[in-house]
């Protein structure tokens, strides 16, 4: 179903509204009018037998049929019929006119009496409710009335609803911070209840948001300092020589490495986006070469570093630094070549990772940001974070990050991540 304003719902309402009430207006004044001219119309028609009946009272009875006829000459001009029912029952004048003994309508004719001492005077004249004229009238009416009600509407909704719209405006640019501010009040109820509710919904939302980052971040320094203690345990065995221990050890070790790397990763998507306490002017070349520089060597071998741009960005500098980290951890995974890029595109800093691994489908890209997220029929190690810090991280910089196809490979995936280049850079 398409979805339409209320502004606009407001000035079909009004259309509706106006036209109903303006037709039923014109067909109220129609019929009103229509009895005003019914009753002029009897009027007349009750003079004429009058004066038809006062003449033949004082006429002399073999001069009663000239005396009809004489009145109906005088009559024919504004096309009233007469006749003369006398006590007899004989008929003078106009068969066609009925007799009636009150005004009345009858065949498309209007129909009235005057009783006298000889007998009673009819007097018709054709009178027809204007049934088409009076539709007609109501349906000019209903239009003009709503066309009128729904321009003068259109504009009065709109600023009725402009607190509305406004509440809308702010909310839409709103990011989840403690301190909400949508605005003062603006006098309309409902939309200042409406604000109140969406400040309260807002600041429960917040408040589960602080509890779940503050559990995430407390969880993983709880984690921290214990694996911290057991890999310098196990390098030191390892620095001992035992033929029976050393692959245990080694084995060991790399899954603390491994639990160490998973922890660091919940400790930076733990980080709230609105947190810039930590931000400082971060040279991105730096950061490219120092994470390149502690590649082992076989990674490093499979890395192509091209261009010697620099782009400045504020921001933290180890959380830039594991973007650098885990965008090449998770093409190393599945590719035998990888290229690192580093430009600006206007006054923006452009990040590109392209490797010639098996890519990643269109229908997959958005939800590989997510946390924990796989590509169907993947069976790469990992936990499935490091494209969601990816994602966090670039956000919390006020940037962008997402997956293309490889630009430098036949086939391939390229992570890009934007970043808004420092004004002091």
């Amino acid at each position: 179903m398409r979805a339409t304003s209320l502004a606009t719902r407001a000035s079909w309402a009004a259309f509706a509204s106006a036209g109903l009430a303006a037709a039923t207006a014109a067909a109220a004044s129609s019929v009103f009018a229509d009895a005003l001219v019914l009753r002029a119309t009897d009027r007349r028609l009750e003079a004429a037998a009058g004066e038809l009946v006062h003449e033949v009272d004082a006429a002399p009875p073999e001069s009663l049929a000239a005396l009809v006829a004489e009145e109906q000459e005088e009559a024919n001009v504004s096309g009233v019929r007469l006749a003369l029912y006398g006590s007899d029952g004989v008929v003078t004048g106009d068969r066609n006119v009925p007799a009636v003994t009150a005004c009345t309508s009858m065949a498309g004719h209007r129909v009235c009496s005057v009783a006298g001492r000889r007998g009673t005077a009819v007097a018709s004249l054709p009178h027809a409710t204007p049934v088409a004229l009076l539709v007609l009238a109501a349906a000019a009416a209903a239009t003009f009335a709503g066309a009128v009600a729904w321009l003068l509407a259109r504009v009065l909704s709109r600023r009725a609803v402009a607190p509305l719209l406004r509440l809308r405006e702010r909310i839409a640019g709103l990011p989840l911070v403690p301190a909400v501010d949508l605005g003062a009040d603006d006098g309309v109820l409902e939309v200042d209840e409406l604000r109140a509710t969406i400040r309260l919904a807002l600041a429960r939302m917040q408040d589960s948001v602080e509890r779940s980052s503050r559990f995430a971040a407390n969880a993983a320094h709880e984690l921290r300092t214990p694996l911290t203690t057991l890999r310098a345990e196990l390098e030191l065995l390892a620095e001992k020589p035992d033929a029976g221990a050393d692959a245990a050890i080694t084995t060991a070790l790399r899954k603390v490495n491994q639990l160490q790397t998973l922890t660091e990763r919940l400790l930076v998507l733990a980080t709230p986006e609105e947190n810039t306490e930590s931000f400082e002017l971060v040279s991105l070349r730096d950061v490219v070469d120092d994470v390149l520089a502690d590649l082992p060597e076989a990674d490093r071998a499979r890395v192509e570093a091209n261009g010697d741009e620099d782009a400045f960005v504020r921001g933290d500098a180890a959380a830039l630094r594991s973007v650098v980290t885990n965008g090449l951890s998770n093409a190393l995974k599945l590719a035998s070549r990888v290229d690192v890029e580093l430009s600006r595109d206007g006054d923006t800093a452009v990040l590109a990772i392209d490797d010639d691994g098996p890519g990643v489908s269109e229908e997959h890209r958005a939800r590989m940001f997510e946390p924990f997220a796989r590509i169907p029929g993947n069976r790469a190690p990992g936990h499935g974070l490091g494209l969601a810090l990816v994602a966090h991280v670039a956000r919390w910089h006020a940037g962008e990050a997402r997956l293309l196809a490889s630009r430098r490979h036949p086939q391939g995936a390229r992570l890009e991540v934007r970043f808004p280049v420092s004004s002091s850079g």
